[in-house]
C-alpha cells in the first residue's frame, strides 16, 4: 500500500528539483508559469439592473441545457479525505492506485457530481473577462516593522448596490446583472442576480485516483514573504511600481501529469470523457446578457476552445468543453393563458447567434478579453504543463 505523503529523503532527486526551482522562486518568467492573464477593459459598461418582482416583456426569460464533457480528469473537492476503503464502497472507482487516504470529489446522492458554485463561479470569471465588467483594483503600499519590503495589496472591487437607494438608482456592470452584486460597505443590500445553475452530476464516465502534485498558497501582497522567496513584480504588474495589473488571471489547458515520484495528494477525479449533464435558469435578461452567457459556454468561439474548473487547475486539471443542446424562452404571451408550462415554452436554439450578435450591438462584449481568452484556452493541448520536473510553481 502506498502512503499519503511518501517521505522525501537528502539526495532524493525530487528535494533536488524543488531546491532548483526554489533558487529562481520570484524570478521566473510568466511564460514558464502555468497561468496567463487576460487584458483588463479601461473603462466598465454599467446600467441599471433589472428588477425580480414581474417578467419583463422587453427582456427574456427560459433555460439553457446541455452537456459538460471532459477534456481532462475533472476533481472538484468534497472537502472530504476519506479511506480508500471508504470511497471503493461506491463501486464506480476504476484505479490501480490503492492509498490510504483520498481527497473525494463531491457528490450527491452517491454520485459525482459538479456543484452549482463550482459552475457559476466558472462561467461568472469568462463573462467578466470577455465584457466591460468589474473587477476595478485598489492597490494598496504599506511598510510595516516586521516586513520592512513594500507591501502591495491589489484588492479586487466588484460593483456594489446601495440600499438606501432605489434600484433605479443604482448601476452594476454586466457580470453583476447576470450572476448578482454585492450591498454596500455597511453589508446591507446586494443584487440576486438573474441565473440560476444547477448541480451537474457525471452521466458517463468512470472514477479514477490521480497523485497531484502539492499545491503551496500564491503570496496574496506579492512581496510579504522572505526576501528569497518575494515574488518577482513582473508576474502580477506591468510596472515596477506595481500600480498596474496584468488583469484577470486564469490557468492554462496542458496534458496533466501525475506525480511519478516523490511526495504528492492523492484526490479523486472524474475520469477524461466524462460526460455531465447541466442547466441554467435566466430571468431578465437582455438579449446581448444572454448572449455573453452563450458566448461563456463556447459559442461562436473556436471548436478548439475550452474552460477550467475545479481544483488542479495549475497541472491541467479540470478541462472540459460544453455543448448547448437546447435553448428555451418562456412566452410572456401565452404564460397566463395556460396552466400547462410546456405550452408556454418557445425553443430558440435557432436564435442563438442572433443572441450573440446582441452582445456586439449592447456594446457589452469587450473583444480584447474575448480573443485572448479564446487563443489561450485551446483544445486539445499542445504542450504539458509548464514548470520543472516536480512541477514547482
Amino acid at each position: 500500500m502506498e502512503e499519503l505523503y511518501p517521505s522525501l529523503e537528502d539526495g532524493h532527486p525530487e528535494r533536488k528539483g524543488c531546491g532548483v526551482m526554489a533558487a529562481h522562486y520570484g524570478h521566473a518568467d510568466l511564460k514558464d508559469k502555468p497561468y496567463f492573464y487576460t487584458p483588463l477593459p479601461s473603462a466598465f459598461h454599467k446600467t441599471i439592473p433589472a428588477s425580480h418582482a414581474v417578467y419583463q416583456t422587453d427582456k427574456i426569460s427560459g433555460e439553457i441545457a446541455g452537456t459538460i464533457v471532459a477534456r481532462s480528469p475533472i476533481h472538484v473537492a468534497s472537502g472530504l479525505i476519506v479511506s480508500w476503503a471508504d470511497l471503493s464502497r461506491h463501486g464506480d472507482i476504476d484505479s490501480e492506485i490503492r492509498t490510504a487516504l483520498v481527497a473525494a470529489h463531491f457528490r450527491v446522492n452517491n454520485q459525482r457530481t459538479i456543484p452549482a458554485s463550482s459552475l457559476k463561479g466558472m462561467f461568472r470569471s469568462t463573462v467578466e473577462a470577455i465584457s466591460y465588467s468589474c473587477p476595478e483594483f485598489k492597490i494598496t503600499h504599506k511598510t510595516t516593522t516586521r516586513n520592512p519590503h513594500d507591501d502591495i495589496v491589489a484588492e479586487h472591487l466588484r460593483c456594489q448596490i446601495d440600499a438606501t437607494k432605489g434600484l433605479s438608482k443604482n448601476q452594476i456592470c454586466p457580470a453583476c446583472r447576470i450572476f448578482g452584486g454585492l450591498g454596500s460597505g455597511d453589508g446591507k443590500g446586494g443584487y440576486l442576480g438573474n441565473v440560476v445553475f444547477a448541480d451537474a452530476v457525471q452521466k458517463t464516465g468512470a472514477g479514477d485516483i490521480f497523485k497531484r502534485m502539492p499545491f503551496y498558497s500564491p503570496q496574496p501582497s506579492y512581496s510579504q514573504a522572505p526576501p528569497r522567496k518575494r515574488t518577482g513584480y513582473k508576474l502580477y504588474f506591468h510596472d515596477s511600481g506595481k500600480t498596474r495589473p496584468l488583469g484577470r488571471k486564469f490557468y492554462k489547458i496542458g496534458k496533466p501529469q501525475p506525480k511519478s515520484a516523490g511526495r504528492y495528494e492523492p484526490v479523486e477525479v472524474c475520469t477524461e470523457g466524462s460526460t455531465f449533464e447541466f442547466h441554467i435558469q435566466f430571468t431578465n435578461l437582455t438579449d446581448g446578457e444572454l448572449g455573453l452567457l452563450l458566448m461563456a459556454c463556447g459559442h461562436s468561439a473556436p471548436k478548439t476552445f475550452a474552460l477550467k474548473l475545479g481544483g488542479g487547475k495549475p497541472v491541467s486539471l479540470g478541462t472540459f468543453q460544453v455543448n448547448v443542446t437546447t435553448l428555451t424562452r418562456f412566452n410572456l404571451q401565452t404564460a397566463w393563458d395556460t396552466y400547462e408550462i410546456e405550452k408556454a415554452l418557445i425553443d430558440d436554439l435557432a436564435q442563438i447567434d442572433e443572441y450573440v450578435q446582441a452582445a456586439h450591438d449592447e456594446k457589452l462584449l469587450y473583444k480584447d478579453g474575448w480573443d485572448k481568452l479564446t487563443r489561450i484556452w485551446r483544445y486539445p493541448p499542445q504542450d504539458f504543463c509548464p514548470g520543472g520536473a516536480d512541477q514547482s510553481y
